[in-house]
């Protein structure tokens, strides 16, 4: 319970200070209703729900059912996006539809039950996944990705706890994450040229990895 203390009407400074008071109290109390990691939109010419909308709108137009120019389009704008466009992607991570293959594609192969086997068809969730750690991990050589510090699991959970960080923060914590867990391996098979090479590529900057 918050008790504010009353303050006469003619009193201005009091006034002023309960309207202070006032203020934070509803800051406070707008601040413990967002939704886990949901990020702060501009919405002096567009309404929260018509951005949700739009992200939506570009996250279908990933399906492998549209024309390649429409995906990518909409591919630019979610990255362009950044942390804005994370809840609606990580609320597609079980979305099994399929995903562009040009955008998506993973060198993976699928066995069927009758022992054939064929190129993995990517899923929506895991193109929304892709994105995400994109923004934040880049996109690593296969032989360091064991590595990354966000996997299809954990991806809802981390960003939970990160909650109120700026992307160059959530690069920032990956890395940091990354770069332990290297370190701790480097400690029982210090001569590794692998591990020695990660932690170098690691400590690079972002838009040089």
């Amino acid at each position: 319970m918050v008790i504010v203390e009353r303050t006469h009407a003619s009193d201005s400074k009091g006034r002023r200070r309960l309207s202070a008071v006032g203020v934070v109290l509803l800051s406070i109390v707008l601040a413990g209703c967002q939704r886990p990691f949901e990020t702060a939109h501009d919405t002096s010419t567009t309404k929260p729900a018509e951005i949700s909308d739009r992200f939506e709108r570009d996250i279908d137009n990933l399906t492998a059912a549209n024309p390649l120019e429409k995906s990518r389009a909409s591919l630019d704008a979610l990255e362009a996006a950044g942390i804005d466009a994370f809840p609606a992607l990580v609320a597609h991570l079980n979305d099994h539809r399929k995903a562009q293959p040009s955008f998506f594609g993973r060198d993976a192969v699928d066995v069927l039950p009758s022992g054939e086997s064929r190129v993995h068809e990517p899923t929506m969730g895991e193109a929304c996944f892709d994105i995400i750690q994109g923004q934040v991990e880049g996109n690593w050589p296969k032989d360091f990705r064991d590595y990354y510090a966000l996997t299809p699991e954990n991806v809802h959970d981390w960003l939970v706890a990160h909650r109120g960080l700026t992307l160059a923060q959530l690069r920032e914590a990956a890395k940091q994450e990354s770069l332990r867990r290297v370190r701790t391996d480097l400690q029982t098979h210090p001569t590794s040229d692998r591990l020695r090479s990660i932690d170098r590529f690691l400590r690079k900057p972002f838009e040089e990895r």
